[in-house]
This record gives structure tokens, C-alpha cells and sequence, in this order.
């Protein structure tokens, strides 16, 4: 009788992961045809600080779009993450498919909840917006961008040669790393121009930058098996 012989795997691809890329397309295609000017001025507001701040008086409420940017953000960085499970075989909960996917997708919405409450405690403890409600915009605004430049990159990394994978990975960390700088430099930057102390300025870096990645990563150790 002959014994079946399975292949090695030759990319991080599963048959499941096709739902990402085609939603992650639908939602930017849908933002682009429908509110073109929106996804116009998402592009120009990262650099254009009147553009921004008009944008922020208009929107008193969220449009439904930026919901499914949020989302579009989520799948795909989950889906990093997940990437960064299975390269370096780290036994999330003892789970993989689409299961571990999803527990990365609750990861990386926690570590934007978390970000919300340090938001909220931060702005009751210096009595003050002090650019804080600033600050959650250009957080959101930027994980829409991020939902279109890391499509392409995400593609390549699951669907890619195996071989090449941590290559695409660094490329989809350095995008995130670059972005993560924009922010905390603009929100420095803001947050001085406020007249800040310095002491909550540490304090502003450490509750909404610093503490939800430290979380986060606990919390992936300690249920890790």
C-alpha cells in the first residue's frame, strides 16, 4: 500500500484567507465610488493640517465608512499577525486556521479599545481635550490609509513564495512602524503647541502609546500553550 506524502507547505496561504483580499477590495472600492470626495481629502488631510482639522468640525458624527475602514484595518493587520503566529510558530491558545485568525483580530481591536479608555482617562485626568480628540482622529485616519497601502502587501505576504514571506512581513512592519512615528510625532507636536506639561506629555505617551502594546503582548503570552 502506498503511504501519502504531503507536501511541504509553499506559502502562508489557506484556502479560507481568499474572503480577506476580495471584503478588504470591496470596502475600499465601495469608499472610492461612493464618497469619492472623502477618500479624496483621507489622502490629503495626512499632510494638510487645515484640511484635517475642518474635517474633524464636520464629522461631529462617524460615518459609516470609517466603521468599514476599521474593519478593512483589522482583517488585514489580523491577518499579519496571524502571519507572525505561523512564521514563527507561536501556539496562540493552541489554535490555528481561521480560528487563530480571528483570536489575532480580537488583538489588535483590543489594543484599540485599550487606546480609547487611555484617551478618555487621560483627557479626565488633565482636565482637558488639550488635542486629544485630535489625536483619536488622525489614529483613525491613518489605519484608513493603512487599510489601502497594506492591501498589496498583505497579498504578496500570504499568497507570495514562502521563501520571500519575511520579507514582506518587515515591509508590512516598516509601513506600520513609519505610520506609528507619524502619529506619535504629530501628537507631540499638537499637544505642545497646546501647552502640554511635559510630565503629561509622559504621561500622554505612556497611557496611549506605550500601555496598549504592553497589554496586548501580556495578554499573548500568558495564553499562549
Amino acid at each position: 500500500m502506498n503511504e501519502i506524502i504531503l507536501r511541504p507547505p509553499t506559502r502562508l496561504a489557506e484556502d479560507w484567507m481568499f474572503l480577506v483580499p476580495i471584503v478588504s477590495l470591496i470596502i475600499v472600492a465601495y469608499s472610492k465610488s461612493v464618497y469619492p470626495n472623502r477618500f479624496k481629502n483621507m489622502w490629503r488631510s495626512i499632510y494638510n493640517a487645515i484640511l484635517l482639522r475642518q474635517m474633524i468640525r464636520e464629522e461631529s458624527n462617524i460615518p459609516k465608512e470609517y466603521i468599514l475602514h476599521f474593519a478593512n484595518y483589522v482583517m488585514l493587520t489580523g491577518l499579519a499577525l496571524f502571519s507572525v503566529f505561523k512564521l514563527l510558530e507561536i501556539p496562540v491558545f493552541g489554535l490555528s486556521g481561521i480560528l487563530l485568525y480571528l483570536v489575532s483580530c480580537g488583538i489588535i481591536t483590543l489594543l484599540y479599545f485599550i487606546k480609547g479608555i487611555g484617551v478618555t482617562v487621560t483627557s479626565f485626568i488633565i482636565n482637558g481635550d488639550f488635542t486629544l480628540s485630535e489625536y483619536r482622529y488622525v489614529v483613525f485616519l491613518i489605519n484608513r490609509v493603512l487599510g489601502v497601502i497594506l492591501l498589496p502587501l498583505i497579498i504578496m505576504l500570504v499568497y507570495g513564495p514562502l521563501s520571500q514571506a519575511h520579507y514582506y512581513l518587515i515591509a508590512v512592519a516598516g509601513v506600520l512602524f513609519l505610520a506609528y512615528l507619524y502619529r506619535v510625532g504629530k501628537g507631540l507636536i499638537n499637544a505642545l503647541r497646546s501647552g502640554v506639561g511635559v510630565f503629561y506629555i509622559f504621561f500622554y505617551i505612556c497611557t496611549l502609546e506605550i500601555l496598549p502594546i504592553i497589554i496586548s503582548t501580556k495578554f499573548i503570552m500568558n495564553f499562549k500553550v
